[in-house]
């Protein structure tokens, strides 16, 4: 455990670094830990500008399989909308993100954070949430 005078410290750099919230900062450490916490102070702005990455995103419900290589990429500062018909994947793929199927394979990073193998309330501590409607 750090210091408190590291703690105030983490808190002030995070508030300058503009991606991580100073007031989830325990949060954050507790889920990624110290080492990840100055990697993502340190990364310059052109590594951050990913702040989640999805490639190859595969789900299962059971037995069958439901989605099927989903990639793509959000920016700092971007919005991003999934389209489709009702039944498309929007949904599963939001919860894919989230670790809420039974089974999943693929990449999902978030800041550079490997979230595949995370359970769901580990991933909502990074700050990522689904809210269905």
């Amino acid at each position: 455990m750090a210091a408190t005078t590291d703690i105030k410290q983490l808190r002030i750099a995070t508030r300058n670094c503009g991606f991580i919230d100073p007031e989830s900062l325990d949060d954050y450490i507790a889920v990624r830990g110290y080492e990840a916490l100055a990697k993502a102070l340190t990364m310059t702005p052109a590594e951050v500008v990913a702040i989640l990455k999805v490639a190859g995103l595969q789900a299962w419900y059971n037995e069958s399989h439901v989605l099927h290589g989903v990639d793509f990429t959000v920016a700092q500062g971007e919005v991003v909308t999934l389209l489709g018909r009702n039944g498309a994947g929007k949904t599963t793929t939001l919860r894919s993100i989230m670790g809420i199927v039974g089974k999943r394979q693929g990449a999902v990073s978030f800041c550079g954070t490997d979230m595949i193998a995370m359970r769901s309330n580990d991933i909502a501590r990074l700050g990522i949430a689904y809210c269905p409607e």
